[in-house]
C-alpha cells in the first residue's frame, strides 16, 4: 500500500494519528503499543517535486462497515485499537480511500503538550471565544502553551460547536496553521533540537506510559 513506484521520490504520504488515552479506559501496559482510540486522523501528502502539501482530515466517527472489528461502534477511530494496530488502520485507509501510506506517525496528547512547550508555545488564531469546563480562550491571536493547546484541539462543546466533531476539525486547522508557521520559521536543526530524544530506528516508540510519539515506515 506504499506510494506507487512511478511517484516514489516525488510524493511522500504520511498518516498522522492522535491517540486518545482517556482515564477509565482499559489499555495495555506495553509502552510500545498504540492501544488508544485514534481520535485524530489526518492524511498528509507531500508533493516533494512541486513543493506542495495536501492534507485530509478524517472524522473519528466515520462509519467503516463490518470488514474490521470496531467493538460494535462501526467507527474508524476504533480500528487500530480493536485489530492489528496501525497496520490495520493504514490498510483500511488504502482499501476504502485508495490512499497509499508510506509512513505513519502517532502521538498522544501528553507528547503534543510537551512539544508545544518545547517550542515556547504556538501562536494560533482563535476565531471565537471558547469556554468549557473551567477552561477558556479569548478570540484573537494567542500564544498557546501545551495545556492551552490541548484545550483548543480537544474542545467540541459550547459556542461554535453545534456540529461537535466537525466543528472541532475546523478549529484544529487553525492550530495546524500556527504549528506549521512556527516550524517554517526555524531551521531543521533547530526543530530537531527542540524535540525529545528518540531511540534509534523507526520502529520503536520512546519508553513511558503516558507520553508516546512514534514514527514508523510501511
Amino acid at each position: 500500500i506504499n506510494t506507487p513506484n512511478e511517484f516514489k521520490g516525488d510524493v511522500v504520504n504520511i498518516l498522522v494519528c492522535g491517540i486518545d488515552y482517556e482515564e477509565g479506559r482499559a489499555y495495555s501496559n506495553d509502552a510500545s503499543s498504540n492501544d488508544g482510540m485514534t481520535d485524530m486522523i489526518m492524511y498528509v501528502s507531500f508533493d516533494v517535486k512541486n513543493k506542495k502539501m495536501n492534507m485530509l482530515q478524517i472524522p473519528r466517527d466515520v462509519y467503516v462497515g463490518t470488514d474490521y472489528n470496531t467493538g460494535g461502534t462501526g467507527k474508524i477511530n476504533a480500528v487500530a485499537l480493536k485489530n492489528n494496530g496501525m497496520e490495520s488502520l493504514t490498510q483500511l485507509i488504502y482499501d476504502q480511500y485508495k490512499l497509499p501510506v508510506d509512513y505513519y506517525v502517532t502521538i498522544d496528547m501528553q507528547s503534543l503538550k510537551e512539544i508545544v512547550d518545547l517550542f515556547g508555545g504556538i501562536e494560533v488564531y482563535i476565531p471565537h471565544d471558547m469556554s468549557f469546563a473551567g477552561s477558556a480562550l479569548k478570540q484573537g491571536y494567542r500564544n498557546l502553551d501545551g495545556t492551552s493547546a490541548e484545550f483548543f484541539v480537544r474542545c467540541r462543546h459550547g459556542q461554535g460547536y453545534s456540529n461537535s466533531d466537525i466543528d472541532r476539525l475546523n478549529m484544529q486547522r487553525y492550530f495546524y496553521a500556527g504549528l506549521f508557521k512556527r516550524v517554517r520559521s526555524m531551521g531543521i536543526t533547530d526543530v530537531l533540537n527542540q524535540l525529545p530524544p528518540w531511540p534509534s530506528g523507526w520502529s520503536s516508540a520512546p519508553p513511558g506510559r503516558r507520553s508516546r510519539c512514534s514514527c514508523r515506515c510501511r
